[in-house]
């Protein structure tokens, strides 16, 4: 499986290479992406910090399999391949044909394993394919770097740019954060006034809050640690903290015979969402109420 001037360990090591900083490019992105997301503000949370360090070297293992296997799945077979036109009619190499092999691949492979899981040819297997394809191309294009007397050098001027890359990628979005070009997600500023009214689980639950501090719950859900319960209701109070910042406002709803008792928020300033944790806050579980239209 190897063109003139390369050989099988060399372009799998640059193929693992490259996908690993793929994977390390993709991940600052997804990070990046998540703080622009509406969430809940889960602080300090020492069991996911737990879990993340657990499961961080059997994510790697999982990567680094995956990596194995998409490399002698399409990569490399991508790099045989548009290296066949050049040794069949014994022309130098061109990139563009292992281009259009990394392109060309990745189709049979996808096709076989949605045929496998019952899925037919659509979009959903088209938007995979050019997943797929645009993950190849470049350790395909980079497994041609290496040619006679050049060594392993090429494999170490790529680790050099792809950290580079990696750490250029996390600045840029960390910047991009701080100075406000991406907006990080924050909960919408509240008033009494704003937080009067009726609210709504979707389901049965219905908390009605009341200008004088009064409140009614009916149907609310109640939760014995994460199994649910039967709902509450009856006459209560709440109050509202607004906070040194979005993040700090509160609000305590207190009926007898409802467990939650400290609300914070979420949502949007259009539709705000209050929210309360399901069990431990460590579970990350939140029970939602939305403010329904007046």
């Amino acid at each position: 499986m190897a063109g003139r001037g390369r050989n099988y360990a060399w372009m799998l090591t640059m193929s693992l290479l490259v996908l690993g900083f793929e994977a390390l490019l993709g991940l600052v992105a997804v990070m990046v992406w998540g703080a622009t997301l509406e969430k809940a503000d889960v602080g300090p949370n020492g069991l996911v910090l737990v879990g993340l360090v657990v499961l961080l070297p059997v994510a790697a293992l999982v990567g680094a399999v995956a990596a194995a296997v998409l490399s002698h799945v399409v990569v490399l077979p991508a790099v045989w391949l548009g290296d066949a036109p050049a040794r069949l009619f014994r022309r130098r190499p061109g990139w563009w044909w292992v281009l259009l092999a990394a392109v060309a691949v990745p189709l049979p492979v996808v096709a076989l394993v949605e045929w496998r899981n019952g899925h037919g040819l659509g979009p959903a297997t088209l938007a995979r394919w050019a997943l797929v394809a645009a993950v190849a191309v470049p350790p395909a294009l980079l497994c041609r770097l290496r040619g006679p007397g050049r060594g392993w050098a090429p494999i170490g001027v790529v680790a050099l740019w792809g950290v580079g890359a990696v750490v250029g990628a996390g600045l840029f979005g960390g910047v991009a954060l701080a100075t406000g070009v991406l907006e990080s997600y924050e909960p919408p500023r509240v008033s009494r006034e704003v937080l009067t009214g009726t609210w709504s689980d979707g389901e049965e639950g219905v908390l009605v809050l009341r200008p004088d501090g009064t409140a009614t719950a009916t149907g609310v859900a109640r939760f014995d640690f994460e199994e649910r319960v039967a709902p509450c209701g009856g006459e209560g109070t709440w109050s509202f903290d607004p906070g040194a910042g979005t993040w700090e406002q509160s609000i305590e709803i207190v009926v007898p015979g409802c467990a939650q008792d400290d609300w914070q928020l979420m949502g949007t300033s259009e539709r705000p969402t209050l929210y309360s944790y399901i069990g431990d806050p460590d579970s990350v579980d939140l029970y939602e109420l939305t403010r329904l239209d007046d």
